[in-house]
């Protein structure tokens, strides 16, 4: 046992955050923290680290057990340092024999996290750049357990990508709260929901977790059918994946599609969690056009020749590292930045509601249903308030006793709630809760306008996307048709992985220029043997998968970690594996005919 927390009790003027919360952390476990904005979920990992006192019960940890934590708002204790300076003496305390790789561990982690000069003083950084400091820093102590607070907030794609893959080879336990569900999924093999101050445990990951939670709803019938919906539909699209996209595996997706429907006949919903707005304006033959945009920061062209006319039905997500353009692209395209040349036309009927990363300056004396009563009567406004889960209670509060994540989803409701009919997001997803996405996802795809986000939430882009838009080096714009994880699939970002990179390109270039190359001789063996590997491959992963399923059926999964980490961990070789035949029989397919 790393460490345990016996009831827990915690309250503030308005709600119990924790009543009387349990939590045992054994080394490996990584534990994902879920529920809704301003639960307490942030609170209990500030409690368990040690960070604050709870007004009952204890805590009891290992003797000479390191706990390393990040919070979700980053204090620097002294920004007239360096960030060599910093790091320095941040690690004072820590024995640096046991520690000896930690300055290239912690340099290692920076340039991945793109921070590359430490020389820089860290009053200069911004908001972002001090947490990816902090994150580093957190992450190279190697601690016996790490506490993250939204660790994939301010990070672009690629590090998200990256420090998945750090934290599931972190061999030591973790606690954290994320609403990023992909790393929920690939990341925790238990995950705790937090509800009314109550903590209630999965030994799943995210995916199982759904699966557990639909049978419980199913046997309470006191559950209404709206949230079995939601379920019923979140496990369908995690269970898609990004094998889902595979020709091969289609088969296996419509045989559960066919028992899920079985189900979901006898539990049609009634009612739909999505937003139900009043009349939207209608769009005219010009929306939004681009005409060889460009736009320079200090003699950096971050936006190099766009030309777009935007489509009524166009579903884009804009991608990038930090620092690309991606913000400035949405400033220009709502027409509240100049570009330095190039043309655009807004069409007249266009209204467009913009939320931009930057967080308001509310007026914290005002009650939550006067915020959004400016725009609607208090009877409409109190309506879509309740469809963006602010109850009767909290609407009457004052906007100061909100949360981060609740002012942030005010602020989202209040630009929906214009009645726009062109859409521009930027970063919409940070610190929302799950069921706050799941509507806001709904919403998006019954929007009868067109919708462009910038966004690093892969699972989010998935599900609203269906074009990408990647600014590249120089403010190159790169288009690409599907969601997220097409987009990942054509540009095969995994560099370690040649050999899947050389089959994609021999593929497109087939497709690309139409070769009607015959096959050689080694390759037409390869073409008739290749159908039968990717058969033995699937039924060999859905062996394991089964294998998997039945240790967190039986429970097993909590006493057996390590069987159930290298049942997993074969899982991922083989899926790649698969992927891998997968493109190499797409090729020869081409090549042959």
């Amino acid at each position: 046992m790393v460490l345990s927390a016996y009831n827990l009790y915690l309250s503030n003027a308005h709600t119990v955050l924790l009543d009387d919360v349990t939590l045992n952390i054994e080394d490996h476990q990584k534990i994902g923290i879920i529920g809704n904005n301003g639960c307490g979920k942030s609170t209990l990992l500030a409690s368990i680290a040690g960070k604050i006192e709870t007004e009952k019960g204890s805590i009891a940890k290992e003797k000479n057990i390191k706990i390393s934590y990040l919070s979700q708002v980053v204090e620097i204790y002294d920004c007239d340092l360096s960030i060599e300076e910093y790091i320095s003496k941040d690690l004072k305390d820590y024995v640096r024999n046991e520690f000896e790789d930690i300055d290239i561990e912690i340099k290692s982690n920076l340039y991945k996290l793109k921070i590359f000069d430490f020389q820089r003083k860290m009053a200069s950084l911004s908001g972002g750049e001090k947490r990816r400091v902090m994150l580093a820093l957190v992450l190279a102590k190697k601690a016996d357990l790490l506490i993250l607070d939204e660790p994939t907030n301010h990070l672009d794609n690629e590090m998200v990508e990256w420090l998945e893959k750090y934290l599931i080879k972190y061999n030591k336990a973790i606690l954290m709260v994320t609403h990023d569900r992909y790393f929920l999924n690939n990341v925790c093999n238990m995950i705790a929901e937090l509800n009314n101050g109550k903590l209630s445990s999965y030994i799943a990951n995210y995916e199982k977790y759904l699966e557990l939670k639909e049978e419980i709803m199913i046997m309470n019938e006191s559950i209404n059918r709206k949230r079995r919906s939601f379920l019923n539909k979140e496990i369908d699209w995690i269970r898609r994946g990004a094998l889902a996209r595979t020709t091969k595996d289609k088969r296996r997706i419509e045989n559960y599609d066919k028992e899920l429907n079985k189900y979901k006949e006898d539990n049609k919903k009634e009612d739909s969690l999505s937003m139900d707005f009043s009349s939207f304006p209608r769009l005219g033959n010009i929306i939004i056009e681009a005409d060889n945009i460009n736009k320079s920061f200090d003699n950096k062209k971050v936006i190099n020749n766009l030309t777009y006319k935007l489509k009524e039905d166009d579903r884009i997500g804009i991608v990038g590292s930090n620092g690309s353009g991606k913000s400035t692209l949405l400033n220009i395209l709502s027409g509240k930045m100049e570009a330095d040349s190039g043309e655009l036309k807004i069409g007249q009927t266009v209204k467009i509601g913009y939320f931009t990363q930057e967080n308001e300056d509310f007026n914290q004396d005002i009650r939550v249903i006067d915020y959004i009563s400016d725009y609607h009567d208090n009877i409409y406004a109190s309506k879509i308030l309740e469809n963006f889960l602010f109850t009767k209670d909290m609407q009457a509060n004052f906007i100061s006793n909100l949360s981060g994540g609740e002012k942030r989803r005010l602020r989202l409701l209040k630009v929906l709630s214009q009645n726009p009919n062109v859409l521009l997001l930027d970063e919409p997803t940070n610190d929302l809760d799950i069921e706050t996405l799941n509507i806001l996802e709904e919403f998006i795809n019954d929007f009868k306008g067109p919708v462009i986000v910038v966004s690093h939430d892969r699972y989010f882009l998935d599900k609203i996307t269906s074009n990408i838009i990647e600014i590249s080096d120089n403010g190159i714009i790169n288009f690409y048709l599907g969601n997220y994880h097409d987009y990942l699939n054509k540009r095969i970002i995994n560099k370690d992985d040649d050999d899947v990179k050389e089959v994609a390109q021999s593929s497109k270039e087939v497709k690309e220029k139409k070769v009607s190359n015959k096959l050689t001789y080694k390759e037409k063996i390869e073409f008739d043997n290749i159908l039968d590997e990717i058969d033995n491959l699937e039924n060999e992963i859905k062996e394991i998968s089964d294998k998997i399923n039945q240790m967190y059926v039986s429970r097993d999964a909590y006493k057996n970690y390590l069987e159930l980490k290298d049942l997993e961990n074969k899982k991922i070789e083989l899926d790649k594996e698969l992927e891998y035949k997968m493109q190499r029989w797409e090729y020869l397919s081409l090549k042959e005919k």
